[in-house]
């Protein structure tokens, strides 16, 4: 089992990796969870899942879209993702 373990975190810090290199890459504005998996090339569903971890350890920030930004397009409402701007103490010295 414990290369299971192994393999899990191994996907879970590439994922992670991939997601953060998305919303770099759609800057300046907040990204949503779309595009960002459209440019991660991670599945929608492991692309949700890691930005609730980042956004928990404190390495994504987000908001809810405006409601002129959806209402005028009749669509819903959308979670809008970034980096943070401060980053957690482990993440600055690489661990």
């Amino acid at each position: 089992m414990g290369w299971l373990r192994n393999r899990q975190a191994m996907r879970r810090r590439q994922d992670d990796a991939a997601v953060l290199r998305a919303i770099r890459m759609l800057r300046p504005e907040y990204a949503s969870g779309y595009p960002i998996s459209r440019l991660a090339g991670v599945g929608i569903g492991r692309v949700y899942v890691a930005l609730a971890r980042m956004e928990a350890d404190g390495r994504v920030t987000s908001d809810w879209e405006t409601p002129s930004a959806f209402l005028s397009e009749f669509r819903p409402r959308r979670r809008l993702y970034r980096i943070a701007l401060t980053l957690p103490m482990q993440v600055e010295a690489g661990r």
